[in-house]
């Protein structure tokens, strides 16, 4: 017999108890989440330099292409003058 303010007996079942785990539960998969983001950042990062290093490399091929080709019209013009 239960009295006044007295606190009712809970049985504790397995969705209780499940309940009761879910917080954690919920902490452990947001702290995967984040360590997931983490790694998704730092591989963004390094496609980004590598990004960049293309992109360096490109400019330089393009401006020794552009040398290569000033050359060759230079060459062609003497054997012209030549002529």
């Amino acid at each position: 017999m239960q009295g006044q303010g007295s606190m009712p007996f809970v049985l504790a079942t397995p969705s209780r108890a499940f309940a009761a785990a879910s917080p954690s539960a919920q902490e452990a998969q947001a702290a995967e989440a984040a360590a997931q983001m983490a790694e998704l950042q730092e591989h963004i990062r390094q496609l980004e330099s590598e990004i960049a290093q293309a992109a360096l490399r490109q400019r330089q091929l393009l401006e020794a292409y552009a040398a290569a080709v000033s050359a060759l019209e230079m060459v062609m013009m003497g054997q012209a003058g030549e002529q």
